[in-house]
């Protein structure tokens, strides 16, 4: 199969353009990886704060199922 300059131009320009999509993809998946850690993170420390705070209360502590 033959293919002409132009052809070749368009087909790396195309190549070049996924190439670049593909790491925005990436950027955005790290980034919502990050932020979902950063959530669990919290939570936990929510509960471990909540339940720390309950034991010196000396009110019923939260159950976790």
């Amino acid at each position: 199969m033959f293919v002409n300059k132009q052809e070749a131009r368009r087909a790396a320009e195309k190549a070049y353009d996924v190439a670049k999509v593909d790491e925005r993809v990436n950027r955005a998946v790290a980034a919502a990886n990050r932020a979902a850690n950063a959530a669990r993170v919290a939570s936990v420390k929510a509960v471990q704060n909540q339940m720390h705070h309950n034991v010196n209360s000396k009110s019923i502590p939260i159950s976790i199922v």
